[in-house]
């Protein structure tokens, strides 16, 4: 740990998780440098020891900026062995709120704390505050899509949250109270936004801002981006399977989000179907199928998935 900002009136710390992220990880640091604030704000960044040029990168903007940026740079990759580097990181932050920019994300508001420090000052019941947001697909050339194209909501609650994560990470600020009081959870789970936001709404509405404050960045060398569709679905459904058994309390809750469960065994099961791993995707469907799904019409859906998964598996063996 490099720890040179000795400031004790840190309002914000602002985590960025980082490897091998040579190309992107300046432009990360500096968009949230560039911020304009009233306040003092913290950088802890959190490099997963990574062998490109990006420590080397982080140190060049630690010498420039040794007031305001930290560096932690773990001595083997913590993400490969299940560890989400997040709740490390999060040990050395000082301030009252803290927000998370990834290091192959950046933020394209320079008063994004600003706001999201205001609204959670003002609403206290509030446990975190997300933004609207661009997602930047770095192969295409079209332009950036905007995360939410139509919403007046002022804030969310646990019941927007029980069919998929809804959010960018890069936008979201949290407050640390809360944080470090879903310590010993958040430390236990190997996966990362989504249960964040699910304990977040337990604890307190997540308040929403409609600006577009950051852009979150698809490239294949991503955490997710680089996996195919099987891959992502599997692993989506570990990380609800999680939620629903370490996270989520209300049994309420925990029934609507098996329906959630069900949807996406149902969908890995016709990917499964789609790529000829035909005994695969009948396990897949009929899980999706006991569990409780979200009409009579998806229930009929899927028995018409598993009797052609069937049938195909009999071709199969024949």
């Amino acid at each position: 740990m490099k720890q040179v900002n000795k400031n004790k009136n840190i309002l914000v710390s602002v985590c960025i998780i980082t490897y091998n992220q040579e190309k992107y990880i300046s432009e990360a640091i500096k968009s949230v440098l560039s911020q304009k604030v009233n306040f003092d704000f913290e950088i802890i960044v959190y490099d997963d020891c990574s062998n490109d040029q990006t420590s080397n990168i982080i140190g060049d903007l630690i010498k420039k900026y040794p007031k305001i940026i930290s560096s932690i740079r773990a001595r083997e990759n913590k993400f490969s062995k299940g560890i989400r580097p997040y709740p490390i990181a999060h040990k050395y932050c000082r301030g009252q709120f803290i927000a998370h920019c990834d290091g192959d994300d950046f933020w394209n508001d320079d008063f994004k704390l600003q706001k999201q420090v205001e609204l959670l000052q003002i609403n206290k019941s509030y446990s975190a505050c997300v933004t609207n947001g661009f997602i930047l697909h770095e192969n295409q050339s079209s332009y950036p899509e905007t995360l939410f194209q139509n919403t007046n909501k002022e804030f969310f609650t646990l019941d927007d949250l029980m069919d998929g994560n809804p959010f960018l990470s890069c936008t979201a600020m949290y407050r640390k109270s809360f944080l470090k009081k879903s310590y010993e959870i958040i430390k236990s789970l190997n996966v990362g936004d989504y249960p964040l936001y699910i304990l977040a709404a337990q604890n307190g509405n997540i308040g929403y801002l409609k600006d577009i404050t950051a852009t979150y960045r698809i490239h294949t060398s991503g955490d997710w981006q680089g996996q195919n569709d099987i891959d992502s679905l599997a692993r989506s459904i570990i990380i609800a399977k999680e939620i629903r058994a370490k996270i989520i309390k209300d049994y309420q809750f925990k029934w609507k989000f098996c329906k959630y469960i069900g949807r996406l065994y149902g969908k890995l099961g016709s990917y499964y179907n789609e790529s000829e791993h035909v005994l695969k995707g009948l396990t897949s469907s009929i899980t999706c199928f006991f569990h409780p799904l979200p009409s009579f019409k998806y229930r009929y859906k899927i028995i018409k998935q598993i009797i052609v998964l069937t049938k195909n598996s009999l071709s199969f063996k024949g």
